[in-house]
C-alpha cells in the first residue's frame, strides 16, 4: 500500500510540475519544448510530438536525454515520415482517437508498426523497449498526438503511466489550444494595424493604434476637399472622426 502511495504522491508532483511549466508560457514552440522537458525522464526517456496541419502529420518534435539516440530519431524522421494511413503507433492513434500501450515491444509488435524491415531496423537500433501514443483533443477534434518510450532498463509501462500519459495529454493540448488562440489574436492584431497603416495612408490621417481605441491623431488638409464640407479632425475616436 505504502509503494502505492508513494507512486501516486510521485505521479501528483509530476502532473503538477507539468502543468506548471505548460501554463508557463502562450509561445506555440515553447509549449512543446516544455512538455518534452517535463516527460523526460521523469516519465519516460524519450519524446515524440505529431499534430496534424492542412490535413497532413507534421512532426514537431524528437528528444531524448542521449545525444546518439536523439540522432537515430532525426534520421527516423527524415526516413520514415508518419504519414495519415501509416503503421507508426502516433499515425494509428490519431485515426482511431484512442490510446495505444505497446508495454513489451518485442520484435513482433516492432514489424507490426513499422513500413518495412530497414523502419524495424533502425527501431531496434534506438532500442525503444516500451511505447505509448495518446492523441491531443482540442475541442472535440484530434490535433495531434504524444509518443512516449522507454530505452533503458527502467520498468515498462503499464496503465498507471498509460493513465498519467492520458492526463498530461489533456494538459497539454488545453496549453497548446491556448497558445494557438494567442497567436491568432496576435496575428489578427497584426492584420488590423496592417489595415489601418495602409487606410491611414490613403486617407492622409496618422492613427493611433496603441490607444484603447484607435484615435485620428492628424490628417493632411491637402487630401481635404472643403467642397464637400468635409471637416478637419485632431484627436477624435475614429466612429466619432467618420461620424
Amino acid at each position: 500500500m505504502s509503494i502505492e502511495l508513494t507512486r501516486t504522491e510521485r505521479i501528483q508532483n509530476f502532473l503538477a510540475r507539468a502543468t506548471a511549466v505548460l501554463q508557463g508560457t502562450l509561445d506555440y514552440d515553447i509549449v512543446i519544448e516544455e512538455l518534452a522537458g517535463a516527460a523526460i525522464p521523469h516519465l519516460a526517456d524519450g519524446c515524440i510530438v505529431d499534430v496534424v496541419t492542412d490535413g497532413e502529420i507534421k512532426r514537431l518534435l524528437t528528444k531524448h536525454h542521449s545525444s546518439e539516440t536523439e540522432s537515430l530519431l532525426q534520421e527516423l524522421q527524415k526516413r520514415f515520415p508518419p504519414l495519415r494511413g501509416s503503421p507508426q503507433p502516433s499515425a494509428r492513434v490519431m485515426r482511431s482517437g484512442k490510446p495505444e500501450l505497446l508495454r513489451i515491444l518485442d520484435p513482433s509488435a516492432i514489424r507490426s508498426h513499422t513500413f518495412n524491415e530497414e523502419h524495424a531496423s533502425l527501431i531496434g537500433q534506438i532500442g525503444i523497449r516500451s511505447h505509448i501514443a495518446v492523441p491531443l483533443h482540442i475541442r472535440g477534434k484530434i490535433i495531434g498526438a504524444i509518443s512516449l518510450f522507454i530505452t533503458t532498463d527502467r520498468d515498462p509501462f503499464d496503465d498507471e503511466d498509460l493513465t498519467t500519459c492520458l492526463e498530461l495529454a489533456r494538459r497539454t493540448a488545453l496549453a497548446i489550444d491556448n497558445a494557438r488562440l494567442f497567436r491568432d489574436a496576435q496575428h489578427a492584431i497584426s492584420q488590423r494595424d496592417e489595415f489601418i497603416s495602409i487606410a491611414s495612408h490613403e486617407l492622409g490621417i496618422i492613427v493611433d493604434v496603441d490607444a484603447e481605441e484607435p484615435i485620428i491623431l492628424n490628417c493632411d488638409p491637402f487630401r481635404i476637399e472643403p467642397e464637400k464640407g468635409t471637416t478637419f479632425l485632431v484627436d477624435l475616436p475614429i466612429e466619432k472622426a467618420i461620424s
